[in-house]
């Protein structure tokens, strides 16, 4: 897709928590965090999946083991009932945290912070996918002029905006974003949404998580 921003996937409740806490992604290995994560459930397609596929890719199957079954941790799908636990203190750690469930709560004044892991590149995502035009559309001119509109300026500012994530365009402003949310010259990245990734790699390493954890 034509949008990227960062998905921070690491948040803490900072009354309970503090950021410095947890530095890194291995930190949350230590044995005092078990049984007191809270961690999106691996085996719910989309997001969960791309997670345990990325620490697949960066530390390999002994970290996502220990994590996702040495430590106990707590799993769940449902995004809005993980930031309600985040946000209450039930617990002081998610690991594949919902920026967009957990806004509502920030707003409302609930101590919540982003963390972004120092070991590992930061994610890259565009959320909904990738733009798709038919084969032997109805009206294939008439796609063709919309992705075309899609990727202009006006296009890019629309969706943007609505999709609440930043264009791959510099000419389209992002300063309505929270800052969060957005890349940081300097910083290492890496892009879940690239063609190879999305229709190859993350598969691959999926089917290993898979076998690992058996799901």
């Amino acid at each position: 897709m034509t949008t990227r921003w960062l998905a921070v996937e690491l948040a803490v409740n900072t009354k309970y928590v503090r950021p410095k806490d947890t530095p890194t992604w291995k930190s949350l290995l230590d044995p005092k965090w078990k049984g007191k994560l809270l961690v999106k459930d691996p085996s719910a397609p989309g997001a969960g999946q791309s997670l345990t596929s990325y620490f697949y890719e960066q530390f390999g199957p002994d970290f996502v083991k220990k994590l996702y079954q040495d430590q106990n941790p707590t799993l769940i799908a449902d995004s809005r009932q993980a930031a309600q636990f985040l946000a209450q203190g039930n617990y002081g750690v998610w690991i594949g945290a919902d920026f967009a469930s957990l806004e509502p709560f920030i707003k409302a004044g609930y101590p919540i912070a982003p963390v972004e892991p120092t070991d590992a590149p930061g994610i890259l995502t565009a959320a909904f996918g990738f733009i798709r035009l038919m084969n032997k559309a109805p009206h294939p001119n008439a796609a063709k002029l919309f992705i075309n509109w899609l990727a202009s300026k006006d296009g890019e500012e629309a969706f943007a905006r609505a999709q609440e994530g930043a264009s791959l365009r510099t000419d389209v402003k992002t300063d309505w974003l929270p800052a969060h949310q957005l890349p940081r010259a300097g910083r290492k990245y890496f892009d879940a949404y690239t063609w190879d990734y999305i229709t190859h790699d993350r598969t691959v390493y999926l089917d290993k998580v898979k076998a690992l954890l058996g799901f």
